[in-house]
């Protein structure tokens, strides 16, 4: 019996689509939850405009296709293309490598926490899933710019744009983990209305407007990064495969 190889030929389109359906997802839940009135136009937080009512199934579907789908889909191509461009022999980097893929997963794990705990009802377990996710991609970027580094097949025009974007992500997420606690502290402690409707005359909104702002801002950060992988996917080719077991034999 022969092995079977299948050329998957749009695989290097995986980043872009990610962010693509990502992004849709987040303006299309965006829109609605304001022409509807569940949040004001003071810059609400990502869950915030997929909390209720139909903008929460443009939020949950966009999350499921381009986070929980193609993300564990992206992580995997990644660690195979890094395999290809790297030194295969040099078994640190491929266990770094390999650990980083994992951090990937650990960090779908974490989307599909928020997805399955809503703001708008287990709002500490979704905050909770929603700082985990974060970290965990934090750290799997951390691993790929090490990773980038590595390689001799990466343009220094690469490096330096995966340098840059790998800082700005840390500094924004530790941020964001400082600020979220304080402002939702400040928010509860001087306002009885959920903050998604918060406006100029409430207490403590420059703070929660800040905390906001600095979520999308890392996030946008994290899906250009992962864009960037776009331009190694194109040097390689992806295959799958089965081979039998008395091939094997």
């Amino acid at each position: 019996m022969e092995s079977t190889m299948i050329y998957v030929k749009l695989f290097h389109l995986v980043p872009l689509m990610k962010a693509v359906i990502m992004c849709l997802g987040s303006f299309a839940s965006t829109l609605l939850s304001y022409l509807l009135g569940y949040v004001s136009i003071y810059v609400p937080f990502i869950s915030e405009t997929g909390a209720f009512g139909v903008p929460k199934s443009f939020f949950t579907f966009s999350v499921i296709c381009g986070g929980c789908v193609l993300g564990p889909l992206l992580f995997l191509e990644r660690y195979l293309a890094v395999r290809t461009l790297i030194n295969v022999e040099n078994e640190v980097l491929q266990k770094i490598n390999l650990i980083a893929m994992y951090f990937g997963f650990m960090s779908t794990v974490g989307l599909a926490g928020v997805i399955a705990f809503p703001v708008s009802s287990i709002f500490w377990t979704h905050m909770l899933s929603a700082v985990a996710h974060f970290f965990f991609a934090m750290f799997y970027v951390l691993l790929q710019t090490y990773l980038t580094f590595c390689s001799t097949q990466v343009t220094e025009f690469m490096k330096k744009v995966r340098y840059y974007l790998c800082g700005l992500i840390i500094i924004f997420c530790f941020m964001l983990v400082v600020l979220l606690p304080v402002s939702f502290s400040v928010w509860n402690r001087e306002n009885t209305h959920l903050p998604a409707v918060k406006k100029p005359g409430d207490k403590g909104f420059g703070l929660m407007v800040t905390t906001a702002c600095v979520e999308w801002t890392m996030y946008g950060f994290y899906l250009l990064y992962l864009i960037t992988f776009y331009s190694e996917f194109l040097r390689c080719k992806f295959f799958v495969g089965m081979t039998p077991k008395e091939d094997e034999e």
